[in-house]
């Protein structure tokens, strides 16, 4: 018995044939496999055939050998392990965008630079697979299994599936199934923050849990209290894990406190300072300038007692203390916890 060409391999279990599959590509271009009936989907697009049987991987290998797409392949529950769906040119990425690998073996496979974008990866078991440089963008991740998987400069994109379609469900006004996809989309976030911490990946480590609290919050009452001060964490630090953006709200107390004081009034060693109308723009800056200093003297809490506040001005000038000692050791906590993770 003559043995199989990698070609004849790759087109089993159907030829090619001009007018193909109904599945249509990205590109607009059809799948050229011929399906079981006119009009319909090949074995590789047809979610209703079970792909299985001792020559799968080799079909699929065979395909990415001749440069073929895998778009839209259904491999749900196909046993993967060890396969190799790797290009040629390691430059350029294998075409396995809006798959189903759903619950799919893939222990051990090789699928460097992989191009799995908009795919579903529900509960499929990537253990010990190497997804280095792999596209991962808006795919659904819920349930996988990525201990110890290769996961080096991985393009996850900004949002995980479940976070569009929540987003999506609640402009719909879709309340409970949003709130379901957000409760998915933080338990994806959790693994991933995880996997990422014991790989020592600090800085997609914290973008994973910054995510994560982001997708707790929405799950709360639109006008509740803990919904505020969770939006209040992100904004002020991140949720710990952005202390630039602690240093800028301090910056905007201090700036704020200034103009407060400019327009409020302020007692120094020569006299008032304050906005003078029938001054020039120069001298209202330098007195800004002053008021600046006195904003950042007393946000720091240190308290030269060269300038002071005087009538209701004192009010904002103990709320600038107050918010000052806070800020500083919150950039503290933060700054500490980004460089010892």
């Amino acid at each position: 018995m003559s043995a199989t060409s990698p070609s004849e391999v790759a087109r089993l279990p159907g030829e090619r044939k001009e007018g193909g599959c109904t599945f249509v590509r990205a590109d607009g271009s059809r799948c050229p496999h011929a399906p079981p009936q006119s009009g319909g989907l090949c074995h590789w697009h047809d979610a209703t055939v079970k792909k299985s049987g001792s020559k799968l991987k080799e079909q699929l290998e065979s395909l990415v050998r001749e440069g073929e797409s895998l778009e839209g392949f259904q491999l749900q529950g196909a046993d993967l392990s060890h396969v190799h769906l790797t290009h040629r040119q390691r430059a350029k990425s294998v075409n396995l965008t809006r798959a189903n690998l759903t619950r799919a073996n893939l222990q051990d496979a090789h699928l460097f630079h992989i191009d799995l974008r908009h795919s579903s990866l529900l509960k499929a078991d990537f253990r010990r697979a190497n997804l280095n440089y792999a596209q991962l963008d808006g795919v659904n991740l819920l349930g996988a299994d990525i201990r110890e998987t290769k996961l080096e400069h991985i393009e996850w994109g900004r949002h995980v599936l479940q976070e569009f379609t929540a987003r999506d469900l609640m402009r719909q006004g879709k309340v409970f199934e949003s709130h379901e996809r957000y409760a998915e989309a933080e338990e994806t976030y959790r693994a991933l923050s995880l996997a990422m911490a014991d790989r020592g990946h600090a800085n997609a480590a914290g973008r994973f849990f910054q995510s994560q609290m982001v997708m707790r919050r929405m799950q709360l009452p639109l006008w509740s209290q803990r919904r505020l001060w969770s939006k209040m964490a992100d904004l002020i630090c991140g949720y710990g894990e952005v202390p630039g953006r602690v240093f800028a709200f301090a910056s905007m107390v201090i700036l704020l406190s200034a103009a407060v004081y400019l327009f409020g009034g302020i007692a120094g060693l020569h006299g008032p300072i304050a906005v003078d109308p029938e001054a020039s723009l120069l001298d209202n800056f330098l007195t800004f300038l002053t008021c600046v200093y006195f904003s950042v003297v007393t946000f720091t809490t240190v308290g030269y007692g060269d300038i002071h506040p005087e009538g209701w001005v004192r009010a904002c000038a103990v709320l600038e203390a107050f918010t000052g000692a806070f800020s500083i050791s919150l950039f503290v906590v933060v700054f500490v916890k980004r460089m010892t993770r």
